[in-house]
C-alpha cells in the first residue's frame, strides 16, 4: 500500500509539474526531432573539451560546497539568537520572528 501511495504521489507531482510547466503535447511532438538531433550529437563524445568540463565542474562543486558551509554557519548562528535558554528576549523574539 505504501509503494503504491509513493508512485501515485510521484506520478501526480509530475503531473502537476507539467501543468505549471505549460507544456502540451504539440510542443512534446514536434520536439521528437530536435531531441533526437541533441541525442544524436552527444554519441560520440568529443574528449577534447574535457579539460574545461572538469575545470567547470570542480569549480560548480566548490560553490555547492562553500555554500553549503556558509549556510550551516547562519544557520547555526540564527539558531543560537532565536533560542529562548540561549538568548535574550530582545535578540531572540525578532530572530524567530525572521525564521518564520
Amino acid at each position: 500500500m505504501t509503494r503504491n501511495l509513493i508512485w501515485i504521489l510521484i506520478g501526480g507531482a509530475v503531473i502537476w509539474a507539467g501543468f505549471s510547466a505549460n507544456i502540451s503535447t504539440d510542443k512534446l511532438s514536434t520536439a521528437a526531432p530536435r531531441l533526437a538531433d541533441f541525442l544524436a550529437r552527444m554519441f560520440p563524445p568529443d574528449l577534447s573539451v574535457w579539460p574545461e568540463t572538469l575545470k567547470s565542474l570542480l569549480e560548480t562543486l566548490r560553490i555547492a560546497i562553500l555554500g553549503t558551509f556558509f549556510s550551516v554557519i547562519l544557520s547555526a548562528g540564527l539558531g543560537m539568537l532565536a533560542s529562548e535558554n540561549c538568548s535574550p528576549a530582545w535578540s531572540g523574539v525578532p530572530c524567530a520572528l525572521f525564521l518564520r
